[in-house]
Formats: C-alpha cells, sequence, structure tokens
C-alpha cells in the first residue's frame, strides 16, 4: 500500500507540478536566465503594468485603502484626475503581486513572482476543468492539453501585455458552460447555475476587462445553444435550486464591486468618446491570422510579418497562432466527431458548435463582421481597440474540444511503447 500511494503521489506531482515548471522554465528562461535582471518581454507595457501593480500595493500599504481618488489618481499628468482609468487598473492582479511583496521581495522580483503564479494557476485551474469535464480522459491527455493551450504561443505572446495573463477564472467558467451544453436533463441548469456563471464572469472585471468581455462572449454562445436545447425540448420553467440565495449574494457583491470599479472609466468615456466600430471590427482576427505570428518559435507558423500575402493579416495583435500541436490536434478533434455516430460524441459536437459560432462571430474578412450585433449585447465590449484579443479566449474554450476527443483516440497497451509515445507527444508539446 505505502508504495501505491508513493506512486499516486509521484503521478500527481508529475502532471500537477512538474509539466507546468518546465513549461514556465520555457516560458520565462530569458528572464530566469539572466538572474531577474531582464523582464520580458519589451519596456513599454512591460514596466507600465510593473507600475500599476507596485502602485496598487504602496496604496495599501500606506494606508490609502480607503481612499480612492488617491488610487486612481498617480502623480502622473497632475492635477488631471482618474488618469489611471487611461488604462488597465490590475486591482485583481495586484492582490498576487502584493502576497509577493509583503514577502519582502523587491519590486523585480515580486514581478517575477507574480508571473510565475499567475501562468502556473491558468495551468492548474485548465487542467481542473478538463478533468471535470471529461473525466474519463487519460491524465497524459489532461496534461499535454492543457500544456498547448494554456501555455500556447498566443497566450504567451501577452507576455509583452502581461495585464491579459489572468486567465485562471476562465476554468470555471468552462465547467459551468460544458453543464449548459451537455446536461442531458437542461432544466437541471438551474438558477443557482446561472447565478454562479455570472459570478465567475463578473470577477474577470476585477482583473481584465478584455478577459471579462471575451468571456462573456464564450458563454453568451454556450448560452444561446442552451435556450435552443430548451426550446426543442419544450422545457422552459426555470428551477431556482435549493441554494440559491448564496450565489445570488455573490453576485450581487460582485456587481457592487464591478460598479466600483468600472465608475471611473464611465467618466473617462465622456472626455475621450466610444472607440469607432471601424477601427474594433479592422482589428479583429482575420482567418489568416490563426496561422500568423513572428519566426522566432522553434516550430514557426505558416505567416510571418514578412511572408504573409498582402491583405490577409492587417490590424493590431494578429499574432493568433496557436502553436502547430493545438492545430493538430483540433482538426483530429473534427475528424472524430465526423467520424463516430452522434449518440457517441454529442458533448464533443456541442463544443465544437460553440467553438465554431465563437469564430464566425468575431472573424473579420473585408471589414464585415458579425461582431457589431454581439457588441451590442456584451458591456464593455464596444470600448475594446484591440479586438483580436477575443483570440485567447477562442483557444482556452476550445481544449475541451481536444479532451472529450481523446477519449475515442487508440490507447497504447504496451508500456515500453506508452513510454515512447509519452515522451514524443510532451516533448512536440514543449516545442509547439
Amino acid at each position: 500500500m505505502p508504495s501505491t500511494k508513493l506512486m499516486e503521489l509521484s503521478r500527481r506531482g508529475i502532471h500537477w507540478i512538474l509539466i507546468p515548471l518546465l513549461a514556465l522554465l520555457i516560458t520565462l528562461w530569458p528572464t530566469l536566465s539572466s538572474g531577474l535582471t531582464h523582464l520580458q518581454s519589451d519596456p513599454g507595457d512591460t514596466l507600465l503594468n510593473h507600475y500599476f501593480l507596485e502602485h496598487a500595493y504602496q496604496h495599501v500599504r500606506d494606508g490609502q485603502l480607503f481612499n480612492p481618488d488617491h488610487f486612481w489618481s498617480p502623480d502622473y499628468f497632475w492635477p488631471i484626475k482618474d488618469t489611471l482609468a487611461w488604462s488597465d487598473h490590475l486591482i485583481g492582479p495586484a492582490v498576487l503581486y502584493g502576497l509577493f511583496r509583503t514577502l519582502l521581495l523587491d519590486p523585480y522580483k515580486a514581478f517575477v513572482g507574480w508571473l510565475i503564479l499567475t501562468l502556473g494557476l491558468n495551468y492548474i485551474a485548465l487542467r481542473r476543468a478538463l478533468l471535470t469535464i471529461s473525466p474519463d480522459t487519460s491524465a497524459s491527455w489532461l496534461s499535454l492539453i492543457a500544456l498547448i493551450t494554456a501555455f500556447s504561443p498566443a497566450i504567451t505572446m501577452q507576455l509583452s501585455h502581461p495585464q491579459l495573463l489572468s486567465l485562471f477564472l476562465i476554468g470555471p467558467i468552462l465547467v459551468l458552460c460544458h453543464r449548459l451544453l451537455s446536461e442531458a436533463d437542461v432544466a437541471a441548469f438551474r438558477l443557482e447555475n446561472w447565478l454562479m456563471l455570472g459570478f465567475w464572469l463578473l470577477s474577470n472585471g476585477i482583473f481584465n476587462i478584455y478577459i471579462f468581455v471575451y468571456g462573456c462572449y464564450g458563454a453568451l454562445i454556450c448560452s444561446l445553444i442552451h435556450i435552443i436545447r430548451r426550446i426543442n425540448k419544450r422545457k422552459f420553467r426555470l428551477n431556482k435550486g435549493h441554494n440559491w440565495g448564496k450565489p445570488a449574494g455573490l453576485l450581487l457583491a460582485m456587481i457592487g464591486t464591478n460598479a466600483l470599479i468600472y465608475r471611473p472609466y464611465l467618466v473617462s468615456l465622456k472626455t475621450f468618446g466610444m472607440r469607432p466600430m471601424e477601427e474594433i471590427i479592422s482589428n479583429l482576427p482575420k482567418p489568416a491570422s490563426w496561422l500568423f505570428s513572428n519566426d522566432r518559435w522553434l516550430l514557426p507558423p505558416i505567416f510571418n510579418p514578412e511572408t504573409a500575402p498582402n491583405g490577409w493579416v492587417n490590424g493590431l495583435e494578429q499574432q493568433l497562432f496557436p502553436g502547430w500541436l493545438f492545430l493538430i490536434l483540433f482538426v483530429a478533434s473534427i475528424i472524430t466527431a465526423l467520424r463516430l455516430p452522434s449518440r457517441r460524441n454529442l458533448e464533443l459536437r456541442a463544443w465544437l458548435l460553440a467553438v465554431g459560432l465563437m469564430l464566425i462571430g468575431c472573424i473579420s474578412i473585408a471589414d464585415v463582421s458579425l461582431w457589431p450585433l454581439f457588441s451590442t449585447i456584451i458591456p464593455g465590449a464596444g470600448s475594446l481597440r484591440a479586438s483580436s484579443r477575443v483570440g485567447v479566449i477562442i483557444i482556452l474554450f476550445a481544449s475541451p474540444c481536444l479532451a472529450l476527443a481523446s477519449n475515442h483516440w487508440p490507447h497504447v497497451q504496451n508500456l515500453t511503447r506508452r513510454v515512447i509515445t509519452l515522451i514524443i507527444g510532451f516533448t512536440a508539446g514543449f516545442c509547439s
């Protein structure tokens, strides 16, 4: 028995600790190998976000917690007020950053600690969500899928925009969206579940407005599919559930918190005005954007800024290449869904439908897009200029497709061949 428990602990350590640590080492190698003297990736948004994190820490340390004017009006551009609302507030990330500062780490070490913790939490939250969504999937597949999605090139590219890296709350959102898509009895998704979905979505508002808006976009697509399922089954009654009071209280508290946070932003809108919809549409993902990035990756994409045909890729932050292994497994998931009888892969087909609709809803071809329709429904969508960032959330929402499809892929029984397969698979994952 002791040896069995030791083996189980070793397996858990590999999947929950060793794999994300290796991924962190690869991702942050320029910083770690420099002795923490080189922050990734440039002195622009990296230092700006670091300033905001340190500003929030100093605000609390100096006993100004109940003086919001002090927080929203840093000294730059004095005497203009609420200038912090011209950019990201980083209130949620600042809590994690503050943990490292209270350990008496200097600001730069605390920033690196925050990066390590945030990226590690992304992997852990995603793998935990996939385990809940597809409990029959092998541990190795779950780890590999969490690796190539949480550390996808399109996500690690955001080291240059670290305000976008706090993605771990997408985990519980994926779990609830899975219930929306796959619950055999649609009425089993009760009011208490809707309230918790709203709570987790709004919780992202404490971390970043982009993550909040695009998380709402994915949840909206899944909700529309769920409503259509209810209509088909003629189940219109919404059951409250037995414990809806606590989720309701949590949601109300989160609504109040976000109202306090985004009040200065609403004031700023009066100064700067709304983003022109034409600008937002021009920055939406293009079909070729999913195969486009720089050529510095070990396994480079098909297109880079030098090789992309004219007119195929335009707009801000179009480097959405998710990695070769992700693309291969996603195509394999589609083939699996088409080959198997529908009764055996209803959940997989539902997720592929949701991801397909997310892609269709945000894609821009010749500046024609369905996004203006969704932006009228989702709060805050009309203010997001770098609209290509929706690609980060789409990659995370695609991870359940890979986890569910892998249940139908051949399993290697021979121990030696299985070890070789795992070595090749994870090597491809880290290289990708």
